[in-house]
């Protein structure tokens, strides 16, 4: 049986389990942090988190809305979803899956089928229970228009990477 939307809970927790800081403040992640215990008799967790409203009106509709975050959990082999969903709109649009990761990865997903609206971002996490591992984690959150989109960000023949505080992140090539 797969336990009702809300008995898994995501949390705010400052010092995560395994897979560690990705910054100083708080991650978000499925359940306590520290493992993906479920109650008796139960198969599967549900779990969906559901952003504050994202005001991109004033961006131009089009433009290269990206949401930035790191990620990491090794919940199980399923996958996580993001969803977006723009103000008026009846349902949620699947952007990106998440693979589970032991240590924090970087996820870029495009958004810029939303810029010039208000919309919301979903992660939603679903797993079976009994596996080893800890929940999804989600810290560093970043919703912007990439800046490496013009001019390769000014980082001339380097690799042009959007950074957490959304400006242009110059690197050599790999």
């Amino acid at each position: 049986a797969l336990a009702p939307v809300g008995t898994v809970r995501w949390e705010f927790d400052a010092s995560p389990s395994p897979p560690g800081f990705q910054s100083p403040d708080c991650s978000l992640n499925v359940n306590n942090g520290k493992d993906l215990a479920c109650g008796p008799g139960q198969q599967s967790i549900a779990a969906m988190a559901d952003s504050p409203w994202l005001e991109a009106s004033g961006i131009a509709k089009g433009a290269a809305l990206r949401l930035r975050f790191g990620t990491a959990g090794v919940w199980s082999s399923q996958v996580a979803k993001v969803r977006a969903k723009a103000k008026d709109a009846p349902a949620w649009t699947e952007v990106a899956t998440v693979p589970p990761s032991p240590s924090w990865t970087v996820q870029m997903v495009d958004l810029s089928p939303w810029a010039g609206m208000k919309f919301q971002v979903r992660f939603e996490f679903t797993g079976p229970c009994g596996g080893a591992g800890t929940g999804w984690f989600i810290d560093d959150l970043t919703v912007a228009v990439d800046p490496c989109v013009n001019n390769n960000g000014g980082c001339g023949d380097q690799t042009c990477s959007m950074g957490a505080d959304a400006k242009p992140a110059c690197n050599a090539c790999p």
